[in-house]
C-alpha cells in the first residue's frame, strides 16, 4: 500500500494567525474553516474571515491541504534577513573563528546594514 507523506503547507503570517485564531481560540471545527474560506465569517471576527476568503480565492486547495496536514508560517522577507543578520553578528563575535574569518563576517555585517540603510529600509531587531 502506498502511503503520502503529511507535508506541513507553508502559509503567509496573516493568513496563518486567521486560522490559528479560528482552530485555537474559537474551535471552529474543519467544516466550519471551509465554510469561511468559501464565505467568509459573518461573525464579530470578520476580519480574520475575510482574509482567509481572499486567501482562498486563489488558493481554496493549500487552504484544505493545510486543515488536513497543518501549517507554518511562512518567513517574510525581513525574517529571513533578520536570521542571516543574527548568524552573521554571531560568527563575527565569535571568539572561535581565525581572525581573518572573524573579519570577513565583521565585513558581511556592515553590508548588511549598510545596504538596508541605502535601501531605507527598517527592519526590528537590525537597525
Amino acid at each position: 500500500m502506498y502511503r503520502m507523506e503529511k507535508v506541513k503547507i507553508k502559509l503567509p503570517k496573516e493568513v496563518a494567525s486567521s486560522m490559528k485564531f479560528f482552530i485555537d481560540d474559537c474551535q471552529y471545527s474543519k467544516y466550519a474553516m471551509m465554510r469561511i474560506f468559501l464565505n467568509g465569517s459573518k461573525s464579530d471576527h470578520c476580519i480574520d474571515g475575510a482574509c482567509l476568503e481572499n486567501y482562498a480565492v486563489e488558493n481554496y486547495e493549500v487552504l484544505l491541504q493545510a486543515l488536513v496536514n497543518g501549517y507554518e508560517v511562512e518567513e517574510t522577507p525581513e525574517d529571513k534577513v533578520r536570521e542571516y543578520f543574527t548568524k552573521t553578528l554571531s560568527k563575527a563575535n565569535s571568539l572561535e573563528l581565525s581572525d581573518l574569518n572573524s573579519k570577513f563576517f565583521a565585513g558581511e555585517y556592515k553590508g548588511i546594514t549598510n545596504t538596508l540603510f541605502l535601501l531605507n529600509i527598517k527592519i526590528e531587531g537590525i537597525n
